[in-house]
């Protein structure tokens, strides 16, 4: 699951917040890979989920939302940013990343689900519907 509450489950930086769930896009990072004439796994990025097949902002100012699947929303609310980590992935990952919003997006929860390889991935033009139990808020 991913959640409002934690972020993506078992990722102990997915508390509340702006950068609760981390996005790469695989054409992004193929790009990287090709620059850097290597074939690194996805992983190495760090990021918590991998999109494909979809085109995202860049340069965007104002927040945009994803829903995956059937349930969960996130909004993206600007660019992620290399880490230092990046650099003892491979030499020139961090400049590299850096380009473009290359690096990913960085996403809060607003509205929790079950995600799987293969759900779809779509661009809202406005922010969905939340429903909040009581207690919750």
């Amino acid at each position: 699951p991913v959640t409002r509450e934690c972020g993506v489950a078992f990722d102990p930086r997915g508390l509340p917040g702006p950068r609760q769930v981390s996005i790469l896009l695989e054409r992004d990072w193929r790009e990287v890979g090709f620059e850097l004439r290597a074939q690194l796994p996805w992983t190495a990025r760090r990021a918590n989920l991998l999109i494909s097949g979809l085109e995202l902002p860049i340069y965007s100012r104002e927040p945009y939302w994803l829903e995956i699947g059937d349930d969960l929303v996130l909004a993206v609310n600007g660019e992620m940013a290399p880490c230092w980590r990046m650099e003892l992935e491979h030499e020139g990952l961090s400049s590299a990343l850096a380009l473009d919003w290359r690096c990913g997006r960085i996403s809060s929860v607003v509205r929790s689900g079950y995600i799987q390889l293969g759900d779809r991935v779509q661009i809202l033009n406005s922010p969905p519907e939340v429903t909040i139990p009581p207690g919750d808020d």
